[in-house]
């Protein structure tokens, strides 16, 4: 007779297989499973934050996202040597580039729409991350 552990195991196995075996109908699921193995955690949490920007995003709304606890989140950006905060303040900062560039908004505005309160804050933040000033892209 086998034992309870390897019961076990065989019915969460064979369950696991039923619930993926639902999924193969649909032509997509299979392409995107294939990706989400092979990409970086912190591309996703890239991905998830640029998806929309304007969203109030923190650590447990884009982990809720990933089915990850924020913890765990963490600890896998950690592994990856990058944090949250890191991928915000790029995702931020690629987003206030495209706006003084592109669309030619003023510091205020741009820093209004990247989820900054502080004009001052979001220029040294700015300033520290591309090694430019804002006005000096306008």
């Amino acid at each position: 007779m086998e034992a309870p552990d390897e019961i076990v195991s065989e019915r969460t196995r064979a369950l696991l297989f039923t619930v993926l075996s639902r999924f193969l109908d649909h032509k997509k699921f299979i392409s995107l499973l294939m990706h989400m193995l092979r990409s970086r955690i912190s591309d996703s949490v890239y991905h998830i934050i640029q998806s929309d920007i304007h969203k109030d995003w923190n650590l447990s709304a884009v982990a809720s996202c990933l089915c990850l606890s924020p913890s765990l989140l963490k600890k896998k950006l950690k592994n990856e040597n990058t944090s949250y905060s890191q991928i915000i303040t790029t995702c931020r900062m690629r987003y206030a580039v495209n706006q003084l560039l592109m669309d030619g908004k003023n510091i205020s505005q741009v820093s209004q729409l990247c989820g900054y309160n502080s004009t001052s804050y979001f220029i040294s933040v700015f300033k520290e991350f591309l090694w430019y000033d804002p006005p000096a892209l306008c």
